[in-house]
């Protein structure tokens, strides 16, 4: 968030930013405490207004330990999920950006409003799952025909950094 920040200079009205897990909460409230016009969200994005479990770690040391949705395992928490088109009613929405360990083709449904009437810049990574490549790109053209999708690999080891661009 802090090199977004820098990237453009300041140069941004406000920014909305949304965390599941306290732990990166708290961390992404250290992160942001100079910047200006920024809203947390102490919550995460997906197709419903609901409250969730998900796990932390799983016990052992695979390479995907953190966050999941997907696997059992770890220290189990409980946090609250919201529709973007709900938490942003209202909202000018130019740029939105996703990095949300698997639950990006949830939270592009709960999207769709915005998608469709405001058409703002995207950065979605597809990389967290196969499907993803193809499932992502047609949540967005479906919600607006109007975008121009751009892929993008950023990484030269491995998948991590798959990021498909829309404007």
């Amino acid at each position: 968030m802090k090199l977004f920040s820098e990237y453009v200079d300041g140069n941004y009205r406000k920014i909305h930013a949304f965390a599941l897990d306290e732990d990166n909460f708290h961390i992404l409230q250290k992160n942001t405490v100079e910047m200006h016009d920024v809203v947390l969200h102490p919550v995460g994005v997906g197709d419903k207004n609901e409250r969730i479990t998900y796990f932390v770690g799983s016990g052992t040391n695979e390479p995907t330990d953190g966050i999941s949705l997907m696997k059992q395992g770890g220290e189990k928490r409980s946090a609250k999920i919201v529709r973007l088109d709900d938490a942003l009613k209202g909202e000018q929405v130019t740029f939105i950006k996703m990095d949300i360990e698997g639950s990006e083709v949830a939270a592009l449904r709960g999207v769709e409003a915005i998608l469709r009437t405001q058409k703002p810049q995207l950065a979605i990574c597809v990389y967290h799952k196969t499907s993803d490549f193809w499932e992502i790109p047609f949540l967005i053209r479906e919600a607006n025909q109007n975008y121009k999708l751009y892929l993008r690999h950023h990484y030269n080891r491995n998948c991590w950094g798959t990021v498909l661009y829309g404007d």
